[in-house]
């Protein structure tokens, strides 16, 4: 099978601001050069920053929102949250352990545009939409985007950690103990928001009979119930509070909202018109 050089299929993606840029032929043509291409779903730039991919995603969930709630009649929690997760959160969550952004400073804007898609919908279901962003995840029973994406690496680490995936074993650091991890030195600083390196202090503040658990879901159940037993102490450090920050960041940004909630019982057109049901 002969390469296609003619219809710029064959594309050269320099990565690193220290690259060469080396030109390239193949077939006696010069290869064009790129500075993002999609590759398995996923959009790849050579600065290897994941912003570009992000807004995609935020942009094709936030299409489906817009779509769905001008179509759909009925919009109560139920359904609702049937069809939220099974066609607007897939497009926030695909391939997520590779681009997963770490909260700190210089990303939180880009963790709030994703945030915001969850937001938006959960303010178009009838009877809850003008409650906070707290209350309508407590009536929906979900979490924030950023506490599922923690949850979902400790999940993926665990199927790495114990075997279960045919993957990624040379990425963890065991410890001696051999249920904690341990950092090795990194070469370069985009290494510390990757999967080996973020997935560390969540994993080690999990206690060890979670991690001999024998199945994926015991796993996610034993996670469950830690979570629930701790949220009652004062143990800090763990993956939930990444939702303490964000909807801390979330009201700071709302200084005004007994105003706006007041004006929207008394104006349900310009509610209606916001897709918001009073």
């Amino acid at each position: 099978m002969k390469f296609n050089t003619e219809d710029n299929k064959c594309k050269v993606l320099h990565v690193g601001t220290h690259n060469e840029r080396t030109k390239y032929e193949l077939n006696s043509a010069v290869l064009p050069t790129t500075e993002s291409e999609k590759d398995l779903g996923v959009t790849v730039n050579e600065r290897l920053s994941w912003n570009e991919h992000i807004q995609k995603c935020v942009g094709k969930a936030s299409s489906m929102v817009g779509w769905i709630t001008r179509n759909l009649i009925r919009k109560d929690v139920k359904t609702m949250m049937i069809v939220y997760k099974t066609l607007i959160r897939p497009h926030l969550e695909y391939s997520v352990q590779l681009w997963n952004p770490e909260w700190k400073h210089g990303t939180q804007k880009t963790i709030l545009d994703m945030e915001k898609v969850q937001r938006d919908f959960t303010r178009k279901i009838e009877g809850i939409g003008l409650l906070t962003y707290r209350d309508r995840l407590r009536i929906c029973g979900i979490t924030t985007l950023i506490e599922r994406r923690a949850r979902g690496d400790l999940i993926e680490c665990f199927k790495i950690w114990k075997g279960i995936a045919n993957y990624g074993a040379n990425m963890l650091h065991v410890s001696r103990s051999g249920y904690n991890l341990i950092q090795k030195a990194r070469k370069c600083d985009k290494l510390h928001s990757t999967f080996p390196y973020r997935i560390i202090e969540y994993w080690n503040k999990i206690p060890s009979y979670i991690k001999d658990a024998e199945t994926t879901e015991s796993f996610k159940v034993r996670l469950d119930d830690f979570k629930k037993s701790c949220e009652r102490s004062s143990v800090s450090g763990n993956y939930w509070e990444l939702s303490e920050n964000l909807l801390s960041k979330i009201d700071d940004g709302q200084p005004n909202r007994d105003s706006y909630v007041s004006f929207m019982n008394d104006n349900p057109f310009i509610a209606h018109r916001r897709g918001i049901v009073v």
